[in-house]
């Protein structure tokens, strides 16, 4: 009687599980992940606002140059999360600004004046592109970081102050099968 009722749960079961595989299923599939990519680091000290002479400079300005168009084929939203880190050990306030260019050198658009606060640090400010900012950030190939200090004593170079920013870019990738 055991063997009778294993042989009908084997036949049972391999009847059950049949059915016909449809592949062209695979083809219409999306799967969305969200990403994150670092984009910018700066770590400056005191130096970094002296010139020789150990006069303040009054805007110093660092270029960074990036490409990431290659993840901007069709296989991304049309949306992205710019975040930016800022920290100090300063005590002065400092204005940022971001100058975004694209290949050819052309201004494409500037972003907010950060203030980081000497008595309020880190700080974080994101921005969300989309739109036509969408389509300016992506043919970003250098990205102009412009300091200015604000109030407060001269800076000395035997201080032991740092300055720094991450920037960081979020946003959700498509991924789609290709044939």
């Amino acid at each position: 009687m055991k063997k009778v009722l294993v042989l009908l749960s084997l036949v049972l079961v391999s009847f059950s599980c049949i059915k016909d595989v449809d592949y062209n299923q695979i083809e219409s599939s999306e799967f969305t992940t969200p990403l994150s990519i670092a984009l910018l680091q700066l770590d400056i000290n005191q130096n970094d606002f002296l010139d020789v002479n150990n006069n303040e400079i009054t805007y110093p300005s660092k270029p960074y140059i990036v490409n990431l168009s290659g993840l901007y084929y069709e296989s991304v939203t049309d949306n992205l999360l710019f975040s930016t880190q800022f920290s100090s050990t300063f005590d002065r306030d400092i204005n940022c600004q971001l100058t975004f260019f694209n290949g050819s050198n052309v201004e494409l658009m500037k972003s907010d004046e950060y203030l980081i606060q000497s008595i309020n640090s880190p700080v974080i400010y994101s921005t969300t592109y989309e739109g036509d900012k969408y389509d300016l950030f992506t043919s970003v190939r250098r990205i102009d970081v412009k300091l200015s200090l604000r109030n407060g004593n001269q800076i000395q170079p035997d201080d032991n102050t740092n300055f720094s920013m991450q920037s960081v870019i979020h946003f959700d990738m498509i991924l789609q099968p290709q044939f």
